[in-house]
């Protein structure tokens, strides 16, 4: 998802992504691995050897329309201040890309947000997929751009079957939510 951002950004649309499995510096990392066409963990560590290598990738990462349209989100107290978040970064762009991409990375995590901040009246994990599958749907409409939202699977249906799909942990609410399902093995 990070490389879908990535290029979504560069091709002049804004791109907002919600960073809750790996930091943004993680992020950027693979982004200079893949673009420089370093090992990752030269990108990851900066290995003083490989110094010209990744100032390389660096200044060509730069010159990329993503290095602005792409926005990294670690952390918001809850979906109002994240839809404002969104919202001004977009506005940002909103004559000169087309429509925003809003990514979050990934929906367990940010129920456990929504969760400790509060905001939600939800009695266990699948109810609150739906609320925040719901809340998610009103914000694409409501900031006329693209959620791709990534989960996680559930361990206990096993990866690798043949209904992937399901085995997502609140997969119905995601499915009813959702306009397209992918699922990566």
């Amino acid at each position: 998802c990070n490389q879908l951002a990535e290029h979504a950004a560069n091709q002049g649309r804004p791109v907002v992504y919600v960073a809750c499995e790996e930091p943004p510096a993680t992020l950027y990392a693979k982004t200079l691995a893949r673009l420089g066409r370093l090992n990752y963990a030269v990108a990851q560590f900066g290995w003083s050897g490989e110094r010209d290598a990744i100032d390389r990738a660096r200044s060509l990462v730069r010159t990329r329309q993503s290095s602005q349209r792409l926005l990294y989100v670690e952390g918001f107290s809850d979906l109002a201040a994240l839809q404002e978040i969104v919202r001004a970064h977009f506005q940002r762009y909103e004559e000169m890309g087309g429509t925003g991409v809003l990514v979050i990375d990934y929906l367990q995590c940010i129920a456990q947000v929504v969760t400790r901040a509060g905001s939600s009246q939800a009695r266990d994990e699948n109810q609150l997929i739906g609320l925040l599958m719901y809340e998610l749907r009103v914000l694409a409409k409501v900031l006329n751009c693209t959620v791709m939202v990534i989960s996680s699977q559930s361990r206990a249906s096993g990866y690798g079957n043949n209904n992937a799909l399901t085995s997502g942990r609140g997969s119905n609410f995601i499915e009813y939510g959702s306009d397209v399902l992918i699922s990566l093995d």
